[in-house]
């Protein structure tokens, strides 16, 4: 976000495009921490952020994030409206915008907030203390990727060369908040043997504190080949199409992109309760395929029982695709989104 990725030729088509850099918005968020309101770190704060954002009149600012809302708040306002996308859960949102004078600075600016499930939605109100009538709950969206399956098969092929083993799969960075250690432990509760599912965990940077713990707990559970790490990847989509069964073990995730992208590729999905989770497999009528935070076991026999049983699998992954493919679309909640971004109602 304050580099420019590889969408910003496209942004740069559309208008002016400025990427802030890490040392600018380092040093707008420690000076806006300096003495009072009228101090001279925060004023100095607002010039930055001013030349940061720019002076000139728009209808709509949209901050696609809470970590950027303080860089923001402290610019001169120049918008008719401010939203903000949260897409945050505590953990999170309190790291990146802590409780105390610079969040309610910040919360004061902003005239909607756009939650990104039910689960954000609920932390705003009740925690954050937001007025519910400027929370409005958005869904995420993904977009249906076209995979060959040549490159699917050669995947299975390589994770598990006889064949004979199912593939267990949970995409994100490898950290104790998206629980990379209970997606070993998951692996661990089934027994050795030649029908023993191979696990493989997408996601994660090299050398990185959560990589290396990873890293640590795959030496000690002796899994060896029965756990395949891959680091973060841009094709990620294609390892989910590989898997029998995508799983989530997240200690927090407001609404994961991971599951949407596994029904939509119709992936039978089995999950830990954590955030928007419940809420996605709920509206596919499949909240049993949820269990309680920290269940491991509980977690084996769902997965087990669709491994055990092909033809369930595929109806529940067949829903998943008919009910949330559809409802997440871009065709489906751009509008939305888009409404909730120009209506001032």
């Amino acid at each position: 976000m304050l580099r420019g990725g590889p969408l910003l030729p496209e942004f740069a088509r559309i208008g002016d495009v400025r990427c802030p850099g890490p040392v600018t918005v380092g040093a707008v968020s420690a000076l806006t921490t300096l003495g009072s309101p009228s101090g001279p770190g925060r004023v100095v704060a607002g010039v930055l952020a001013r030349r940061l954002l720019g002076s000139a009149p728009v209808d709509v600012e949209l901050v696609n994030t809470l970590a950027a809302l303080p860089v923001t708040s402290w610019a001169p306002r120049r918008c008719l409206r401010r939203v903000v996308v949260v897409h945050e859960l505590d953990g999170v949102a309190d790291r990146v915008l802590p409780p105390g004078s610079v969040r309610s600075r910040a919360l004061a600016g902003v005239d909607r907030f756009l939650a990104a499930g039910p689960a954000v939605a609920t932390m705003l109100v009740e925690r954050w203390a937001v007025p519910p009538d400027q929370v409005r709950v958005i869904p995420e969206f993904v977009a249906d990727v076209g995979i060959d399956p040549e490159e699917v098969r050669s995947l299975r092929r390589r994770v598990a060369p006889d064949g004979g083993r199912p593939i267990l799969l949970s995409c994100g960075e490898a950290s104790a908040r998206k629980g990379s250690d209970r997606f070993v432990d998951l692996l661990r509760s089934f027994p050795d043997g030649p029908d023993a599912p191979v696990g493989v965990w997408v996601g994660g940077t090299p050398g990185s504190l959560g990589w290396t713990e990873l890293l640590a707990d795959r030496a000690a559970s002796g899994l060896g080949d029965r756990l395949v790490l891959v680091p973060s990847t841009p094709d990620a989509r294609r390892w989910i199409e590989a898997a029998d069964v995508v799983v989530s073990t997240a200690r927090e995730d407001p609404y994961p992109l991971a599951v949407l992208e596994a029904a939509s590729s119709g992936r039978p999905v089995v999950a830990t309760d954590s955030g928007g989770v419940r809420s996605i497999l709920r509206s596919a009528d499949l909240e049993d395929l949820v269990v309680a935070q920290g269940d491991v076991l509980g977690l084996r026999d769902r997965v087990a029982g669709l491994l055990a049983d092909g033809a369930r699998s595929q109806r529940v992954g067949a829903q998943l695709r008919r009910v949330i493919g559809t409802a997440h679309s871009a065709e489906t909640v751009g509008p939305a989104w888009w409404s909730a971004l120009v209506e001032g109602g």
